[in-house]
């Protein structure tokens, strides 16, 4: 059993995300995560968890995942920090989703209808609170490029609070290629962006549509994507002029801007209401 053990121990050493990503292995932290993981359908190796969890996992786990009980400091000695936070569960990475697959998450969620464009966040804790608002705003999935902050570092899925194991993530390796195409096969792109660059009040987006479009008895609108900078650099220029609309969040003159995960969770809330979800 030891031997066995010893085996699954090792996704938990030192924890540093570079080697996890290699193995295609990631690593939830929590019982609020470890649970969200386990409501997922993502495949978990082992669990790493205190003596006061042990009941609560054996539960929940299945028999190819084996429950390894340890106390606070030999967890804190395998993973190389200060163990304050009673399990961890070890995860295999999924495969992304290839964007070209967005119609058939459309066709089976008609209601979600809008997406985020996060191919140019390079932050993990921003790329896990938008993903965590993108799921709090029901949006229909997250779309990564060869740039993006890995959505499965432990910082991502921490900022993420678990929800980035349901969260469907669309990956392209040529963001502003495929996203162009979306938009010829009838997608909106809808650019986050400031009034220097002549956005404008995103309260007032859909103000101008006709009372047809808005009754409960009339066709979906299109599917829409949101279009999020990088932190620093913002927008890429090929997909900024791409833009059906530039939308920007009223706020004192005295603030140039938002922190994009924050600004991020405005957009979806705001966009979700004027679309009626």
């Amino acid at each position: 059993m030891q031997d066995s053990e010893d085996r699954y121990l090792n996704d938990y050493f030192q924890l540093k995300d570079k080697e996890l990503r290699e193995l295609s292995i990631g690593i939830a932290e929590g019982r609020t995560l470890v649970d969200r993981l386990f409501d997922s359908s993502l495949k978990i190796r082992s669990v790493l968890s205190t003596p006061a969890n042990r009941t609560h996992y054996e539960k929940l786990a299945s028999p190819e995942c084996p429950v390894i009980i340890r106390e606070p400091g030999e967890i804190g000695g395998i993973v190389g920090f200060k163990f304050h936070r009673a399990v961890l569960a070890a995860f295999q990475r999924p495969e992304f989703t290839h964007l070209g697959s967005i119609g058939s998450l459309l066709h089976a969620a008609p209601g979600k209808r809008l997406f985020a464009d996060c191919s140019g966040i390079q932050e993990g804790s921003n790329l896990g609170a938008i993903i965590r608002s993108a799921r709090a705003f029901n949006l229909g999935g997250i779309i990564l490029g060869p740039k993006s902050a890995d959505p499965f570092s432990r910082k991502a899925v921490r900022a993420s609070a678990g929800w980035v194991f349901s969260m469907p993530l669309l990956y392209t390796h040529e963001p502003e290629t495929d996203i162009a195409e979306l938009k010829t096969k009838g997608f909106r792109l809808l650019a986050a962006e400031t009034r220097e660059h002549g956005a404008v009040d995103l309260s007032g987006y859909r103000s101008g549509m006709n009372g047809a479009d808005q009754s409960r008895e009339s066709k979906p609108g299109p599917a829409e994507i949101l279009l999020l900078g990088h932190e620093f650099t913002g927008i890429r220029p090929a997909l900024l002029k791409q833009a059906d609309a530039l939308l920007e969040i009223p706020m004192n003159e005295d603030v140039d801007s938002l922190n994009v995960g924050v600004a991020a969770g405005i957009f979806f809330y705001a966009l979700s209401r004027a679309a009626g979800s």
